[in-house]
């Protein structure tokens, strides 16, 4: 989402030069790349994807600390993958499941880790 906001934005010159456009061609073709064909950004992406909402969701509620905050989001990543199997032009891959929860699993024992360092 943010390379498709920024690709909406970011002005660029058009093809003659004279004027400026606001649909850079570049981001939206990355963009394409990425959530369609994966390319080399997938594995990271993936297991970056997760983790705002893993750090976000104990904010949102007392009742939500950094264990169930983990469990909705490999569940989260199960769900999106089972979906995927409904969506044309979309697969469901156990590799992004695996990554989206390595992903919140590092951020989780990274805070464990931190949290009992600073004790």
């Amino acid at each position: 989402m943010a390379i498709y906001s920024l690709a909406m934005v970011t002005p660029r010159r058009n093809s003659t030069g004279n004027g400026v456009t606001n649909h850079p061609q570049f981001f939206k073709r990355l963009l394409h790349e990425i959530l369609y064909y994966g390319g080399s950004f997938e594995p990271a992406a993936n297991f970056l994807l997760l983790i705002p909402m893993f750090l976000l969701l104990p904010n949102l509620s007392q009742k939500i600390n950094r264990v169930v905050s983990l469990a909705i989001c490999v569940g989260l990543a199960a769900t999106s993958e089972v979906l995927q199997i409904f969506i044309p032009g979309r697969y469901s891959s156990i590799k992004d499941f695996v990554f989206n929860s390595l992903g919140t699993l590092f951020a989780y024992l990274l805070l464990t880790i931190s949290s009992k360092a600073k004790i």
